[in-house]
């Protein structure tokens, strides 16, 4: 059986050299190129601004501490999901609440969102499975209609 990586190390010249400049620099987690980065994916999804973190567990976690979500609120995701989805919730003390997921996408509906939500829940963490991002604007448009925002976990969907 062939293996099949998740993910291929850099093997190409220039991207090893653009690593070494920055390792060099001193500047790892913030400098020139995290700034020229942070535009760029910025425009690239069409964001105002983007905050590079270091993974996509730290930016649920960051979104969540922001919300001031903790012990007794309820955050709705999918069941079918990377394990960091449920561990960003737990790390601020709250109840991860898993939905079923849509057996012709992979991913929530609106529809399922809603009958989980509850007086406890505090937000909505739709994620985009293998690459097909859900429908934000209904689930926008739901998380409006009930007061509960929405965080997108697009980790898996980039550029789609």
């Amino acid at each position: 059986m062939k293996y099949i990586p998740v993910a291929n190390v850099i093997t190409e010249e220039d991207d090893a050299q653009a690593v070494y400049e920055v390792v060099k620099s001193g500047w790892l987690s913030k400098g020139k190129k995290v700034d020229e980065f942070e535009k760029r994916f910025a425009a690239a999804v069409g964001a105002r601004d983007a905050i590079a973190v270091n993974s996509g567990t730290s930016a649920l976690h960051a979104v969540l501490a922001a919300l001031d979500i903790g012990p007794g609120d309820e955050v709705i995701l999918p069941s079918l999901t990377f394990i960091s989805t449920a561990n960003a919730v737990l790390y601020q003390g709250a109840t991860p609440v898993l939905v079923e997921c849509d057996p012709k996408t992979y991913n929530v509906t609106p529809e399922i969102l809603e009958k989980a939500i509850t007086d406890r829940t505090k937000a909505m963490i739709p994620v985009d499975m293998n690459g097909l991002p859900v429908d934000y604007d209904a689930i926008l448009a739901l998380g409006r209609r009930r007061g509960i925002p929405v965080i997108a976990d697009s980790a898996e969907s980039l550029g789609a």
